[in-house]
Order: structure tokens, then C-alpha cells, then sequence
């Protein structure tokens, strides 16, 4: 796939060519979150209370964001900035570094909240009728949590190597795979809520695999590995999490406010409020697809050139 020169004079240019592919893939992604929230709320029986169940879990999967943004969207700009100073070698130790911190983080996190899931659901507000359907979401949900994680952490990685083509095809094939896999295993057979969070875990895995046999490659610049813990460097863990923690913290507060809706919703309302309040959440994101696009775009083109000591 063409890599962009992040080198080169045309800096708007470049922050648009990343851009570009960044807006067309969030968009699909948030269009197959969409539409998995249209084929539960068409579940004969348990529409609406398999939509209330979902709503009762984003807050969890906001938490599991938080982290990967937090070593993510903290090491990839650290990743341009090494590649714009020529050192092949730091660039890669970052991007491995965050890796390992990604994968670890993701075990931790889908281990408990496995073992705690329905305790916390119910502190979030669930209902005796909404619990059976967040807890099954859920469980089956978490067990793609290390894909997810890696899916969408180590995306910006490939973008801050130029491939920002190769980043939006990643997400592009787990949206495709969802839009296609969500009638099928919801209704064709019967799974229901179920079939849509498997749907959703099968989606994430297809997106895992591509991102990590795209950095695995031989031609690619920078290589994927996985480094010990014990092995990891303290200064690398704490300039990644140093610029991460801005966006974990937007991310993790994003988690409170929707825990307060529901909690609020569920006490003043019921569950029908909840499921209502998920259907809104879901069309409000389509505001912040612009802005997170044109930053993600920008942000490995000007990291690059600020490593290079360059005025972009």
C-alpha cells in the first residue's frame, strides 16, 4: 500500500491524504454500531430491553476504550516523533512497548470484569429485566477484549508509519464483517443479544489479525513484537502514558457521565428511558467522527516533523 512522506513540504496535503481514510473507516465503524443497535431493537420479545442492556454496558466498554487510548493514542505520536529523528530503533521500541502494554491491560481488564461483571452492572443501575441481557452482552463481549484492544490501539501505529490506507482497510473489514454477521447470527439463528455481541467479538478479531500480520510483515518499517514486562523500559511507560492520559481521562469521564444517565434514567424512568438513552448515544457520536478523523490525521504528520525539527 502507498505510504505517505510525511517528509515532504505539502503538510496540509498529508494531513488530508490521513485524514481522508480515517473519516471514511470511523464512519463505517459507527455505522455497523448503528445498525447492530437497529437488529436488537428488532429482536422479537427482547428489543428493547436487549437495547437497555447494551446501554447498561457502555460504560464498561468506555473503560476499555480509556485504556486503549491510553497506550495508544499515547505511544503512536512518541512512534512519529522517533521516525522523524531517523531512529528506527526508538520508534519501533515505543510501538512495542505500547503492544505489550496494550495486550496486558486487555487480559487484566476482560479477567474482571468477567469475574465481576454483574456486580458492577447492577451498581451501574440494572434492573432485575435488563440484567439478564447486559450480563449475556457482556460476557460474550469481554472475550474479544485483547482483539478489540489491539485492533484499535494499534491502529494509529500503522497511521504513523503513512499507511493511513491500510489503517482504514483494518477497520473497514471488521465493520463489513459485522454488518454482514449480525442478521445472520441474531436471527437466521436465533441468537439474539448474544449473537450480536459474537458477531461483534468475531468482527474485532478479523480487524486484530489484519493489524497485527500488517506490522508483522517484512516489508513493513517498523516490526511487532512482544517485549516481557519486566523487560520494559520505565522511560518509554511513562512518556506513553504521559500524553495518553488526556485522552484516558476524556474517555473515562465519558464512562461517568454515561453510568450517571443511566443510574438517573433508571431510578426517574425505567428501563424503557435506558434503552431510548442508548439510541440517542449512538446518533450523537455521529458529531465526533469529524473531529477525532482530522485528529488522527494530523496528529502523526505534525509529530513526524516535530521530530524532524521541521515547521509543519
Amino acid at each position: 500500500m502507498k505510504q505517505i512522506d510525511f517528509s515532504s513540504t505539502r503538510t496540509a496535503h498529508n494531513v488530508a491524504a490521513s485524514a481522508l481514510p480515517m473519516l471514511v473507516a470511523q464512519l463505517l465503524n459507527l455505522l455497523y454500531s448503528i445498525v447492530d443497535r437497529i437488529y436488537i431493537g428488532r429482536i422479537p420479545g427482547e428489543g428493547t430491553l436487549g437495547l437497555g442492556g447494551i446501554g447498561l454496558c457502555f460504560p464498561i466498554i468506555m473503560i476499555i476504550t480509556a485504556f486503549t487510548n491510553l497506550f495508544g493514542v499515547g505511544g503512536a505520536p512518541l512512534c512519529a516523533i522517533a521516525r522523524g529523528r531517523q531512529n528506527r530503533d526508538q520508534a519501533e521500541t515505543i510501538m512495542n512497548t505500547s503492544f505489550t502494554l496494550i495486550l496486558c491491560s486487555s487480559i487484566c481488564l476482560m479477567t474482571f470484569f468477567e469475574l465481576f461483571g454483574a456486580p458492577v452492572l447492577r451498581l451501574f443501575g440494572a434492573s432485575k429485566q435488563l440484567l439478564p441481557h447486559a450480563s449475556l452482552y457482556l460476557t460474550v463481549y469481554l472475550i474479544g477484549t485483547p482483539a478489540t484492544m489491539i485492533a484499535a490501539g494499534m491502529t494509529p501505529f500503522i497511521n504513523a508509519q503513512g499507511y493511513a490506507s491500510a489503517g482504514m482497510l483494518g477497520i473497514f473489514i471488521g465493520a463489513l464483517t459485522n454488518l454482514i454477521l449480525d442478521p445472520v447470527l441474531i436471527f437466521f439463528f436465533g441468537m439474539g443479544i448474544r449473537g450480536a455481541a459474537l458477531a461483534t467479538v468475531i468482527s474485532q478479531f478479523l480487524s486484530a489479525v489484519f493489524v497485527f500480520c500488517f506490522l508483522k510483515r517484512s516489508s513493513c518499517e517498523l516490526h511487532l513484537k512482544f517485549i516481557s514486562p519486566a523487560r520494559l523500559a520505565r522511560k518509554n511507560v511513562t512518556d506513553i502514558v504521559a500524553i495518553g492520559i488526556t485522552s484516558f481521562i476524556m474517555q473515562f469521564t465519558n464512562s461517568l457521565v454515561t453510568l450517571v444517565c443511566n443510574a438517573m434514567l433508571a431510578r426517574y424512568g425505567g428501563d424503557l428511558y435506558i434503552s431510548v438513552y442508548t439510541i440517542i448515544a449512538s446518533v450523537r457520536s455521529l458529531l465526533d467522527v469529524p473531529v477525532h478523523s482530522i485528529s488522527e490525521g494530523a496528529s502523526p504528520v505534525l509529530s513526524y516533523n516535530y521530530g524532524a525539527r521541521r515547521s509543519a
